[in-house]
């Protein structure tokens, strides 16, 4: 295979080429011993029979079309024929030869502008095969290798890559390449990718015996391999040998270093171009852009101090007063419906006094509601004072309140109409027994427990303390 720059190679099984019309698939080693530039490339061929096209979108400034030729000349008729455009233009096609050669041009072209260009075949066929195999183009200073995509390339004898010593010199035109006929010569060649492919000239005029040689890759062993020799001085030179092939490298850059084992006798070393296959690159070797690791360590950053802020507040957030609990009040007593009077209303607080069997109870109310209750009980027991009919009186008064003298019955008992500031601790109760004579009844002095009354219509407290002589008791 010959180039003149390093180019993108496209086989025939590529699925990036449109074909339009009928083509057949045909195996590569059916045309293994046709004509003298050497196998086909790849393992297929297409051909069509009857009109037919292809087409190629690629992003290059030159390239060329190649396939096996074998046309046939008929009362000077030649079929197929075929007619190449770029982007709509039609370009001349390369001189026809009637010799059967794979690897043959059928269209080149060159000088165009960088950036996408789209190549086109036509072919016209009266049932003749036309063979295509392969196409190759020289890639745009600015094209980006697409995602995903294992690429093969041609790299001409004279890309910078290649190193040759002293003992190289260039083949003699038209061939394109360089030999050595120097034991001990060498060449290296620097690449990145999986496998290489060795293309050499075998030259006529020259030593026809087979002679050797050996090869190295990244400083490893050494490999021999042979070079074939022509059947006598008078065969035609052979082009695009393939000497050998290294091949399941692992992916990266690699070095390949080629020793010349013959001498002058023999068939010289000769290199026309490699054949590097690099395969798709690996998603984790490729190393992330240095804007992406900045935002990212910026962004990780800023995400941890807006957490440190957000504790900080929460943490220096004063708690909200708690609702006061709403308490059910205890105890409430109901005002009582008092009767309607005909005479005057006293604002002073009354008393009222309600019989229930063997109890008496005594309620102290004014217009406001009630105050206080006290309650009487006639029981028998022997811790009670005995009265009159084996009855006894107990009371339950606070503590803190001294029994009133008789004098003060009449008396006028201070409702207090304001809350204290300060709650009084509840006082202890004591009972008091009373004993009647039979002729005059006993009055026993009792005083009103200071309590809390919780009004639910007007949601507040009133706390009063009321002290009343309670009426003389009569025994039956």
């Amino acid at each position: 295979m010959t180039a003149t720059a390093r180019s993108i190679v496209i086989d025939d099984s590529d699925p990036s080429i449109v074909y339009s019309g009928t083509w057949v698939v045909n195996q590569g080693k059916d045309f293994d011993s046709v004509g003298t530039n050497g196998r086909v490339f790849g393992a297929s061929v297409h051909a069509a029979s009857a009109a037919a096209s292809l087409a190629y979108t690629f992003e290059g400034t030159a390239g060329q079309i190649m396939g096996t030729s074998m046309i046939n000349n008929q009362s000077n008729t030649l079929n197929p024929t075929w007619t190449c455009s770029i982007d709509g233009t039609q370009i001349q096609t390369e001189p026809i030869t009637l010799d059967r050669n794979n690897n043959w041009p059928f269209c080149r072209w060159s000088g165009l502008s960088e950036g996408s260009h789209t190549v086109t075949l036509n072919i016209s066929s009266n049932g003749i095969p036309f063979y295509f195999d392969w196409l190759s183009f020289v890639p745009s200073s600015a094209r980006i290798r697409p995602m995903g995509t294992s690429e093969t390339i041609l790299i001409p004898s004279s890309d910078p890559a290649i190193t040759f010593d002293s003992s190289w010199t260039n083949l003699p035109d038209p061939l394109i390449g360089k030999a050595t006929s120097q034991s001990g010569g060498s060449v290296t060649v620097s690449f990145s990718g999986t496998s290489i492919v060795w293309y050499a000239v075998a030259p006529s005029g020259t030593a026809i015996a087979p002679s050797k040689g050996r090869i190295r890759v990244d400083d490893r062993d050494t490999y021999p391999f042979g070079i074939p020799g022509l059947t006598s001085s008078a065969s035609p030179s052979l082009f695009n040998q393939q000497y050998f092939q290294v091949a399941n490298l692992s992916q990266g850059a690699h070095t390949l270093t080629v020793f010349y084992d013959g001498d002058s006798s023999m068939m010289p070393l000769t290199l026309s171009s490699v054949v590097v296959t690099d395969p798709p690159i690996q998603q984790s070797a490729k190393k992330p852009p240095i804007g992406i690791i900045v935002g990212g360590v910026v962004g990780g950053v800023v995400l941890i101090a807006f957490i440190v802020l957000a504790v900080w507040y929460l943490m220096r957030k004063p708690e909200k007063p708690k609702k006061p609990r709403r308490v059910e009040p205890e105890n409430i007593i109901q005002p009582f419906n008092i009767p309607p009077t005909t005479g005057p209303q006293s604002t002073t607080p009354s008393l009222r006094t309600v019989r229930s069997n063997n109890t008496r109870q005594m309620t102290q109310t004014d217009s406001r509601g009630p105050l206080s209750t006290v309650s009487t009980s006639l029981s028998t027991g022997s811790g009670s004072t005995p009265l009159p009919g084996n009855a006894s009186f107990t009371s339950s008064v606070p503590s803190s309140q001294a029994l009133l003298s008789p004098s003060s019955r009449d008396r006028k008992t201070p409702v207090s109409a304001t809350r204290p500031r300060h709650r009084p601790q509840q006082p202890s109760t004591t009972e008091t027994n009373v004993t009647s004579s039979s002729t005059s009844p006993s009055t026993a002095n009792s005083g009103g427990e200071r309590r809390r009354v919780d009004s639910q219509r007007r949601r507040h407290q009133i706390q009063s303390t009321i002290s009343e002589m309670p009426p003389a008791y009569t025994p039956g």
